[in-house]
């Protein structure tokens, strides 16, 4: 499974190396919405929207 439990990991910045870290559904927010919307009203399934660890100092995204 790709999920990091938070409370288990120390998560790190890549970039700044900072620990101020929160969980999202990462940039293009808009565009995820958007198709988690379309498929709800088609009622298909949506793509693989995994949610992304952002770091609250520089916004660098953490797969």
């Amino acid at each position: 499974m790709d999920f990091i439990n938070p409370e288990l990991a120390n998560l790190v910045c890549s970039n700044c190396g900072s620990r101020n870290i929160k969980i999202g559904i990462g940039k293009k927010k808009r565009l995820k919405i958007f198709t988690i919307i379309i498929s709800i009203i088609a009622m298909m399934p949506f793509g693989n929207i995994k949610p992304r660890y952002i770091c609250q100092d520089c916004n660098n995204e953490i797969a």
